[in-house]
């Protein structure tokens, strides 16, 4: 949204650079004219100039940017021309007096002249007012827009993440009553990873932008609760580079991993998790041990590196000897 603190600044820039081209105008005519001359000519001229520069701006309205602006073109010159004349008229009544007492047809002639003069100048200074105030309505429309594409996608990634959250939480609950069961500490262990997996999804995520860091803490818990059905150790996480010095965005890093680790089945040993901390990239690797046909990734996941990173990121998944191995690279990193 344009301020009227910015629009007062456009204007006082306007005027600055204006004023100064008519003063380095007028310096030549020091010595050769009448300093009075000059400077009633040099007035008057400003006051006709700020008179139909408001007029040209103040004619142009929000509605005539998406309607035809001719008819309106039309009507402004037609006023515009008929305005100069009194101007002309005050001017040399009230500048220039000696033309007066010249002779009907130099007067006429000298009218005229002063009636082209300030034709010419006003209809320029209409002009740029119209100009100005199109150009300001336009970028706020084009500030308004996408303000509206940044809120609508802003409120598209909440609903995306919170669609996470229901499927995550049903597989893991549905596996910690199993666990119930059969091994209660195990079971109460799923809990608390869970609990602190929901905690930093609740209050840890609101951010834009998060440490690496506090999302593989996250992903050390998902991990544990990937193990409940497995021997401890089943699934290996490694980590290069300084990952306290790196920001990504919330509750990406944690859809991948679950679709990635969903393909290791449960009747395996688990997998490797390979994180990669650059300057200017980061980098996830995920292998399971499993003949399975590499899956697409879903679509939610998609979207929401889309929302967040753009075209600044790159999925895939392959076949590899007898395991798969799927690849999450962020070309950027969250500022």
């Amino acid at each position: 949204m344009i301020t009227r603190k910015q629009i007062a600044r456009v204007h006082l820039m306007f005027w600055t650079v204006m004023l100064s081209i008519i003063c380095l105008e007028i310096i030549p005519e020091f010595g050769e004219t009448a300093v009075d001359v000059i400077v009633s000519t040099f007035i008057s001229y400003i006051g006709s100039f700020v008179l139909f520069f408001y007029f040209g701006y103040f004619s142009i309205k929000q509605e005539h940017l998406t309607k035809s602006i001719i008819p309106v073109i039309v009507v402004r010159l037609t006023i515009l021309l008929a305005a100069t004349i009194p101007v002309s008229v005050l001017y040399v009544i009230f500048f220039r007096p000696d033309v007066l007492a010249w002779q009907f047809e130099k007067i006429s002639r000298a009218l005229g002249i002063y009636y082209l003069s300030f034709v010419q100048f006003n209809f320029l200074y209409a002009a740029g007012g119209g100009i100005l105030k199109a150009a300001i309505l336009w970028y706020a429309d084009v500030i308004k827009s996408k303000e509206s594409e940044k809120r609508a996608a802003a409120t598209e990634l909440a609903l995306l993440k919170s669609q996470i959250n229901p499927d995550f939480l049903f597989g893991t609950l549905t596996g910690i009553e199993e666990l119930l069961k059969a091994d209660r500490a195990k079971a109460i262990i799923g809990i608390e990873n869970l609990a602190e997996i929901m905690s930093y999804m609740l209050y840890e995520t609101r951010a834009e932008c998060v440490n690496l860091s506090d999302e593989i803490n996250c992903i050390r818990h998902l991990l544990k609760l990937k193990e409940l059905n497995r021997p401890s150790g089943s699934f290996n996480l490694r980590i290069t580079g300084d990952t306290d010095k790196v920001k990504i965005a919330p509750l990406v890093l944690l859809p991948f991993l679950e679709d990635a680790l969903n393909n290791c089945g449960q009747n395996n040993d688990g997998g490797t998790v390979e994180i990669k901390a650059g300057e200017m990239y980061t980098e996830v690797n995920v292998k399971c041990p499993c003949g399975y046909k590499p899956p697409e990734s879903s679509a939610g996941l998609k979207r929401i590196l889309e929302l967040q990173y753009g075209s600044n990121y790159e999925i895939s998944c392959m076949s590899e000897s007898g395991s798969v191995r799927s690849i999450l690279r962020l070309k950027k990193n969250c500022v």
